[in-house]
């Protein structure tokens, strides 16, 4: 498994040196980096990290992770991080990493002006893999990230996440976080 870590940590670092020279065209296909509650967006305001949604059974499952895809259109992906699902009262009920496989659409809304590494809002939906710590097959699960910078539409101006596990629970109702797309050259 490759060290999200250290990935994570060039990538800041390389978007930091290169900046200024970045731009972002909600029309042109472009490589870019996501972040779902991780790196230095923890360091932004508290409570932003992990990111939190329940479901309707009261069930809470916190996620962070990084990825990339380099065209939205050929729904390739790359990602992972982790997660942890708890019951109402807050009882551990599993605990894992989850990976990206495929990238099944991302909505553009531009960038902030002025945010360096340029943030970029938009909707992405992925497929994921979630691989449990006490074993047992992987589940299958449709990842929604919504990240309102840029001019999102009306309906989608608040940061989200839907978790929609394949057989099991939809994870729809924010508690927490944050997480941003950044544009990469």
């Amino acid at each position: 498994m490759r060290n999200p870590t250290k990935q994570l940590v060039f990538t800041v670092i390389a978007l930091v040196l290169l900046g200024p020279h970045l731009t972002a065209s909600p029309d042109k296909p472009a490589p870019r980096h996501f972040l779902i509650a991780a790196g230095f967006l923890c360091d932004l305001a508290p409570g932003v990290c992990p990111f939190k949604v329940s479901a309707s059974s009261g069930d809470v499952i916190e996620l962070s992770g990084t990825g990339s895809f380099v065209n939205p259109r050929a729904a390739q992906i790359t990602g992972e991080g982790s997660y942890v699902l708890r019951d109402s009262a807050g009882n551990l009920l599993d605990s894992g990493i989850w990976r990206a496989t495929r990238l099944l659409s991302f909505k553009s809304y531009g960038t902030t002006p002025g945010t360096t590494p340029p943030f970029e809002g938009g909707l992405a939906v992925m497929r994921v893999q979630l691989l449990s710590d006490l074993g047992g097959p992987p589940r299958d699960a449709t990842l929604t990230t919504n990240c309102s910078e840029g001019s999102p539409p009306p309906g989608f101006t608040s940061e989200f996440e839907n978790l929609d596990v394949s057989g099991g629970e939809n994870f729809d109702t924010f508690i927490q976080g944050f997480n941003v797309f950044i544009p990469l050259p």
